[in-house]
């Protein structure tokens, strides 16, 4: 039946020409944020020849979001809310795939989506990692050894542990040792916080580049 984060998420797709691969984003914790910020991410993809799908986990029934909350007593809602969007995101790229046969999918999760898509067992084109740590509980990324991952840091993002404060490129190489890919890339964005855009030179370098367009 339908996908319901998906039809109710954000949709931005090349007009002119047919893309060239499929960008779907997952949100954070708080839900799919404002309208603007997808707008310019999708305008971004867009742009490089990429369909953008931007998925609402909100839209079907889930626990309340538990952004920064550490009680153990919690933690089979985290539990929960993770085995929701990974199903829901599972359910998702089976769609893409069956609407784009042969053409690339990268996924990009920020903050909770970065969780999320880092614990997804696929073969996808790539996975972007932003506001996120990356050493969860010393588990590695779960994707397939040939899938290339890239991480994002804002030098200064306090959502990220176990980086200390700023973030160096030096510090943050230890994330690959939570990689099963040998073709993992580190972007540290300097005077950057936790929210991240492609208006950022570095930003737009660093995505562009791993995506194979220009």
């Amino acid at each position: 039946g339908t996908d319901i984060p998906l039809y109710n998420g954000r949709t931005l797709l090349v007009t002119k020409t047919p893309a060239q691969g499929v960008v779907l984003a997952l949100h954070g914790c708080d839900g799919p944020g404002a309208s603007g910020y997808n707008k310019v991410w999708g305008d971004y993809f867009n742009a490089l020849g990429f369909d953008y799908y931007a998925p609402n986990s909100f839209s079907e029934p889930r626990p309340k979001a538990l952004c920064r909350e550490t009680d153990p007593r919690l933690a089979r809602q985290r539990t929960e809310i993770t085995n929701i969007r990974i199903a829901q995101t599972q359910r998702t790229i089976a769609i893409l795939r069956a609407k784009y046969p042969k053409k690339p999918i990268y996924i990009w999760g920020h903050s909770e989506g970065a969780y999320i898509a880092k614990r997804l067992v696929t073969k996808v084109s790539g996975v972007i990692a932003s506001g996120d740590d990356c050493d969860v509980g010393g588990l590695p990324v779960a994707a397939h050894t040939s899938v290339p991952v890239l991480y994002m840091f804002g030098e200064n993002d306090p959502v990220v542990d176990g980086l200390d404060k700023p973030i160096t490129n030096k510090n943050a190489q230890k994330c690959k040792r939570f990689v099963r890919s040998k073709k993992t890339q580190i972007a540290v964005i300097r005077n950057a916080a936790h929210d991240l855009y492609p208006w950022r030179e570095d930003i737009a370098k660093a995505v562009s580049s791993f995506v194979g367009a220009t």
